[in-house]
């Protein structure tokens, strides 16, 4: 890209204090952001193509949900055996393939014989007063429920709820002060932590395509797609300067938050209802995946949650599979379970960043509190 080259290289040497760094890495990825958007523009002028529309599954299921994850396991079991042609994985894997195949063919089937067996059965009845009433009521779901939920009323569940709570207990004063000591004590200091162009170019590829923007409207493919050029140059040096003065551009620290509601059925008039999701800026991603290269992820082997290729699925599988093995032997199984609601919600900030300095550099731990 052309304006690319016009845009200076951030120097770090030439930045005397951590508030003209900030400005200067405001100013430099706002450029960088302005060239991405022309040069997006441009090829959308060159190539234009009708926006395409996302498809919605209506003939949905839970038990798709399950059938799919259930494909996705074994198909990662599949995958890190050396997608071996036989044997017991392969097996696994191909027979929970047919059976998500057949679990959407179902959900398909039924949803257009239920969406039409009960109009034909009144029709047939000669019933037009419940008759029209479904239809009625059949439109009336089909209806958007964003216009039920005021933005203002949700907006103002969200601050309260994500308001910084007072600390209770003593511990947690005390936690606190720690964490602000640490980061007053690394505030000044200057790290020499570079990031290379190759690297950039490996983190690049590591964002996952299709994802929505950000604030900044940069999207993944804005990245992935000028790997070539000298965007990842001014990355790295902008990724560095982060890291060396730990302070980050404003828009990294700003996020879209969308409301999705947590189930169906629920009532789309209470904000209680809704789970907020936070989309963040794409290229602050390329920090996050600097920094999980830099931690020290040493996963217990009991854990599922948080974890590549894991998650409540496969603990599921788990509890499953060792029921079943168990009964099949004549043993007894006792099983407690323990759903402890909001649990990481509601940890208080200075626990993780404490628990966080354990495992990350300092440098990666200073911009994560900034």
């Amino acid at each position: 890209m052309q304006k690319l080259r016009s845009i200076p290289l951030i120097d770090a040497q030439s930045i005397n204090s951590t508030e003209e760094a900030r400005v200067r890495l405001t100013s430099a990825y706002d450029d960088l952001c302005a060239a991405m958007h022309e040069a997006a523009s441009e090829a959308v002028s060159v190539t234009s193509r009708p926006p395409r529309q996302p498809h919605q599954k209506q003939w949905w299921t839970p038990d798709c949900t399950a059938a799919r994850n259930r494909c996705r396991l074994f198909f990662h079991i599949w995958k890190e055996s050396g997608r071996p042609s036989q044997g017991i994985a392969y097996e696994t894997y191909r027979d929970a393939r047919k059976n998500y195949r057949r679990v959407c063919r179902t959900s398909t089937n039924a949803k257009i014989r239920k969406s039409h067996q009960l109009l034909n059965d009144l029709y047939s009845a000669r019933n037009p007063r419940k008759f029209w009433s479904m239809v009625r009521r059949m439109k009336s779901r089909k209806q958007s429920s964003d216009d039920a939920m005021d933005v203002t009323r949700l907006s103002n569940h969200f601050t309260q709820k994500f308001a910084a709570a007072p600390l209770q207990t003593d511990f947690l004063k005390q936690t606190d002060d720690e964490v602000r000591r640490k980061y007053d004590s690394l505030q000044d200091v200057r790290m020499n932590t570079t990031i290379s162009e190759a690297h950039m170019k490996r983190l690049m590829s590591k964002l996952r395509l299709g994802c929505a923007s950000g604030v900044d409207g940069i999207t993944a493919e804005n990245l992935h797609y000028a790997k070539e050029t000298s965007l990842p140059l001014h990355l790295c040096r902008l990724m560095s300067a982060c890291l060396h003065f730990g302070c980050i551009p404003d828009v990294f620290s700003l996020g879209l938050l969308v409301p999705i509601l947590k189930k169906p059925h629920l009532d789309p008039g209470l904000p209680s209802n809704y789970r907020p999701i936070t989309i963040s800026s794409i290229t602050s991603k390329l920090i996050e995946l600097y920094i999980c290269e830099k931690a020290d992820q040493n996963f217990d082997s009991a854990q599922f949650g948080f974890v590549p290729h894991r998650g409540t699925t496969t603990a599921i599988r788990l509890a499953h599979d060792v029921s079943q093995y168990c009964v099949a032997r004549g043993s007894a199984v006792y099983l407690c379970s323990l759903d402890d609601e909001g649990a990481v919600g509601a940890i208080p900030f200075c626990v993780l960043f404490m628990k966080a300095a354990e495992s990350l550099p300092d440098c990666c731990w200073r911009v994560m509190f900034t």
